[in-house]
Parts: structure tokens; sequence; C-alpha cells
């Protein structure tokens, strides 16, 4: 498991009740990491409330590559960062080649209702090819990933993760 690449995004709006968002924010990834550790496919997402008229939005991941043992290790690792590198956003990322997580106050996910039909196969030479729609992501999802982070090891840990995410929505288990 690899651990040496981070990236670290925080919201760029603090939110009011800072102790306690902080608080609600660590129960909720904490709460998605055991429900990641212990699921087929190392993933997890929930909304809760945070005030009456506000919802907090978690996602955590790990890739399949590792085990779960190394997923909760590499997932509470995340979550005992968000503290230094989010106390008090709105939201924040903490990805590591091995796993992430995300929470916002604002939805950027999507959870399929049913399974989309199989990609259609091709017999010509020339190869496959697969259609991927976007299923599901904000139009900030995009410019979000792409926000000056240039270097080629976290671009191919974003496309991971990314091609992760539509493999839960496409194939879930």
């Amino acid at each position: 498991m690899e651990e040496d690449t981070r990236v670290y995004l925080g919201n760029q709006n603090n939110v009011i009740h800072p102790s306690q968002f902080n608080q609600t924010s660590a129960d909720l990834m904490n709460s998605l990491a055991h429900e990641a550790v212990s699921s087929s496919n190392f993933f997890a997402a929930e909304d809760v409330n945070f005030t009456t008229v506000t919802r907090l939005y978690g996602l955590v991941q790990c890739t399949p590559d590792i085990v779960s043992s190394e997923c909760c290790i590499c997932l509470a690792a995340c979550v005992s960062e968000i503290r230094k590198y989010c106390n008090g956003k709105e939201g924040g990322r903490i990805s590591k080649p091995s796993c992430n997580l995300r929470f916002e106050i604002y939805p950027f996910y999507s959870m399929a209702s049913h399974p989309p039909p199989p990609p259609a196969t091709s017999t010509s030479k020339i190869g496959k090819h697969l259609h991927l729609p976007l299923l599901g992501l904000s139009d900030s999802y995009a410019s979000d990933q792409c926000r000056s982070l240039h270097e080629p090891r976290v671009l191919l840990m974003h496309a991971r993760f990314f091609f992760l995410y539509i493999e839960h929505f496409r194939y879930p288990k």
C-alpha cells in the first residue's frame, strides 16, 4: 500500500459553528470508513443532517488492489488528517494512492437507483469501445479535480479513483 503521495483540498468557505461541524464530519467519515472496510467494493457514501437546513455529504473509498486491513489503515489516516487540513471548512478532500475521502455541504455524488445496461460489445478487429456517461458527478467535480494538480502521480491517482467511481455505479456488487 502506497502512502507517500497525498492531496489535501479544503473548501474555501468556513462554517459558522466549526467545533460542531468538525465533530459531525469526523463522526460521518469514521462511520463511512467502517462501512467501506466491511463492504466488498471498499466504498461508502452517505449524507446526514448538520443543521435543520444543512446536510453534510460524505464519501470514502479504497482501491481494489489492497486488502481490508490496509483499507482500514489508509482511511483511518485520512480521517485523522481532517482536522489538520480541513479544520472548520465547509468541505474537504484527502486523497492518497490507495484511498480517499471527501465531505461537503452540497451533494457531489448521486447513488444510482438501478444499474445501467451492460456496455455493448463489438466484434470489430479495431477493438472495443466503451462509452462512459457521466454518472451523477457534480459540475464542479472536474474543475475541482484539475485545480493546479499537474504532478503526474497526482493526476494518475485522481484518474484511478474516477474510474473506480464509474465502475462502482456501472457494476454494483
